[in-house]
Parts: structure tokens; C-alpha cells; sequence
């Protein structure tokens, strides 16, 4: 689904207002009109009522905080829908989360729940808008805690280094959560004003309103080792050896991508390794080349302990290596760095993101593979941070 495509759903003919009998029709959305909130900071009334308070301070101080000169190189009216509908989302997680509990109505991680709604309500919508929605969503609540935290600047700096998202639109989502809530005490709201009133400002003064804090770079090393009192390793920055990640539903492309790497050049099948769980499977005889297949325990831990030797042993070699497997949980994608950690080894963590132009794509590709399960793995996408990758690229397929 293009831009364009999606903006016709939720804006009305594409315009600049939203469709709200649209989003009234989605069921996410109408379970917010269920969902109490606690009077001393929400007297306004339940989450649906809230969300369409914060739309309408979005439209009011999208030009104060987005100006025309944002806009040498980018697309403003495109870019305002997408602010719009970050907004429009922020608390999409409250319909699963609400519950009273101690005398209260609470929403406990909302924001969490609310990430994987807008991954998989947005799933077939351009890539980087959809991870700045899901981003913003995830993070919106920690803006007026990092304004509490001692460690302010660090934190900041850490959050702004997320590709996903930039601290203007993170900003800019928190505010309007906070001019659409009416506490019952209006000392309550003055004081979120000022704490949000400093973040701007602090953010001003990081330069990282609008581009990342060296976001999987070099520079973002220099940073990490600066606070931890180490002499920077400028072996780490030549990149001597690099192990890729690759994460991506079935389907999106991952093997079709290092076929054609492999291919590309003679010498690269003598620098570079393939690991992955499928050809293990494949060469135990536990099922044919190609087929995606969940084994008894005992055979994956067999599977597990080969993968394990042949990872370790190609780093040995000097080789750089392409770990394909799904890899969609952050568990899995730790496991790799702590099995090579003990050989002290400059690794450089690439990872490498694949996505088809839909789900539908997904499911044709992989014709043997349930429908139901691929369709639920959205849900369990743990979006890689930061502090995992010295780079992150993104393989999106258009076809």
C-alpha cells in the first residue's frame, strides 16, 4: 500500500482531515470508546474522547513545530499526515490494556501493546513511516519521565539514536498528549507543561530535534566508549569483520538477497559464510531444501548445536558471515553476540531488515508455510534498538 493509498482511508479524499467515520469502523480505535481513564489526569473523559482532543491540538501546533524550513528536502504535506496520524495512534494499546485495578482505571504498557497494533494495522504502509508511528507510540510516555531522570542528557541521547523516529515527532506527539489530557488538578497540566516546555529545550540544545545522535555510527562508538571511560578501539571503526543479522517474516526476500551478494562478485564466496537453521534442517534430513519446518525439541537442539559450531568456526576463519534465520526476537539476535563474545573478536553487528510490498506477497511466496501463523508473526516483531547494531539497512521489495 503506497502513501498515497493509505492517506485516502484515513483522511478524507486524501485531504488534510481525518475520515473519523473511517476510524470509527476499526475496531482497534472503537475499543478506545470503552476504555476509562483515571479522572486525575484524564477528566476528560475515555480514550477515544482523549485521542480526539490530542488530534485537535495536533492540527493546531503542527506549523509551530514542523516550519517550512523543515522542508528544503522533504514532503510537507506527506510528512504532516504522518504526524497527524502518530498522534491519532499514541494510545492505540489502551483498548488491550485497561483495567481497574486498586480503585483506579490503569493502562499499564499501553505502549508496548500499542506498537504491535500499528505494526500490524500499518503493516502493508511505507516502511519508515510506519516504524516513526510505532516508534512514537512505544516512547511517548517515557518524554516527561527522561525529564525527571538524573540522567536526562544521556537518556535523550540514547533515544534520539533510534533510525525510526526523530525527537521533534516524539516531542511533538507527547505535547499533544499532554494539551489534550485535563487533569483534575490544573497545577498537575502546568507542571507536564513545563517539564515539556524543558525537553524542547533541551533537545534544542542537543541538536538531535531532527537527525539522530550518531545513530549507528561511528560517532555513536566514540560516544558509548567516551562514557565508559575507554580509549576508543579505532580497529572497531575499520569494520574488520562484519556478522550480519538477517530479520524478516518468511518470504521477504532474505535468501533471494544473498544469493544475488554471493553472486555479485567471484571473491565474495571465499570471504563471506551462510548459517542458517533451514539448511541445517535440510542437511540432517529432517526435511527438504526450501521447507520452513519447527522440528520436536530434540532435533532443534541438535540443529542449535551445529548452527552454534559452524557460527563460531567461520568468525575464527576470519569470515564474514550471514546469519538467515527469521530472527525476529531480540533473545535469538542476543544469543549470537554472547556465543561470540568469549573470542574477542571486532565484530561489526550489521543488521539487515527484509520486508515484501505485503503481506499477501509473504503468504504467496511461501504457499506450504500456515497462513495463520505467518499472519500472527507480525505480532512478534521485537523492533531492534540502537544498542544492538552498528548499522542498520533496510531491504524493502517493491514487487
Amino acid at each position: 500500500m503506497t502513501a498515497t493509498e493509505l492517506f485516502k482511508k484515513f483522511f478524507i479524499n486524501g485531504g488534510h482531515k481525518l475520515n473519523w467515520k473511517y476510524i470509527e469502523s476499526l475496531s482497534e480505535f472503537a475499543k478506545l470508546k470503552t476504555c476509562e481513564q483515571n479522572p486525575r489526569w484524564h477528566n476528560e473523559g475515555n480514550a477515544w474522547e482523549h485521542t480526539k482532543k490530542c488530534v485537535e491540538a495536533a492540527y493546531e501546533n503542527f506549523d509551530k513545530y514542523f516550519p517550512e524550513n523543515l522542508y528544503v528536502l522533504r514532503d510537507k504535506e506527506q510528512h504532516f499526515r504522518w504526524v497527524i496520524l502518530a498522534v491519532l495512534f499514541h494510545d492505540i494499546g489502551k483498548g488491550e490494556t485497561t483495567e481497574f485495578f486498586k480503585g483506579a482505571w490503569h493502562s499499564y504498557n499501553h505502549e508496548y501493546a500499542g506498537e504491535k497494533i500499528v505494526r500490524r494495522m500499518l503493516w502493508d504502509a511505507p516502511v519508515p513511516f510506519r516504524e516513526m508511528i510505532c516508534a512514537t507510540t512505544r516512547n511517548h510516555m517515557r518524554v516527561l519521565r527522561i525529564a525527571d531522570s538524573k540522567n536526562c542528557i544521556k537518556e535523550v541521547i540514547d533515544l534520539s539514536r533510534t533510525w525510526a523516529m526523530s525527537w521533534r515527532e516524539l516531542w511533538f506527539v507527547e505535547w499533544c498528549d499532554t494539551l489534550g489530557s485535563i487533569p483534575l488538578d490544573q497545577e498537575d497540566k502546568d507542571i507536564s507543561i513545563r517539564k515539556m516546555e524543558f525537553m524542547w529545550s533541551l533537545i534544542t540544545c542537543l541538536s538531535c530535534r531532527d537527525q539522530a545522535f550518531g545513530h549507528s555510527t561511528s560517532i555513536g562508538y566514540m560516544y558509548d566508549t567516551l562514557l565508559s571511560g575507554m580509549k576508543f578501539n579505532w580497529e572497531h571503526l575499520l569494520k574488520k569483520q562484519r556478522v550480519c543479522v538477517l530479520f524478516g517474516l518468511p518470504g521477504a526476500g532474505k535468501n533471494t538477497f544473498i544469493d544475488n551478494f554471493l553472486a555479485g562478485e567471484p571473491t565474495r564466496k571465499e570471504r563471506w559464510a551462510v548459517v542458517s537453521r533451514d539448511d541445517i534442517r535440510a542437511e540432517l534430513g529432517y526435511c527438504k531444501e526450501g521447507d520452513k519446518v519447527v522440528l520436536s525439541s530434540e532435533k532443534e537442539e541438535e540443529v542449535t548445536k551445529v548452527f552454534n559450531e559452524r557460527l563460531v568456526q567461520y568468525v575464527k576463519e576470519g569470515k564474514n558471515v550471514f546469519i538467515n534465520n527469521l530472527n525476529l526476537k531480540k533473545k535469538y539476535r542476543d544469543a549470537y553476540k554472547t556465543l561470540l563474545a568469549p573470542l574477542g573478536k571486532n565484530i561489526c553487528w550489521e543488521y539487515h531488515y527484509f520486508e515484501a510490498p505485503g503481506i499477501e506477497s509473504n503468504i504467496e511466496r511461501r504457499p506450504t508455510f500456515p497462513e495463520n501463523v505467518l499472519r500472527g508473526m507480525v505480532d512478534t516483531i521485537e523492533w531492534p534498538q540502537p544498542d544492538e547494531y552498528y548499522d542498520l539497512i533496510y531491504h524493502i521489495s517493491d514487487k
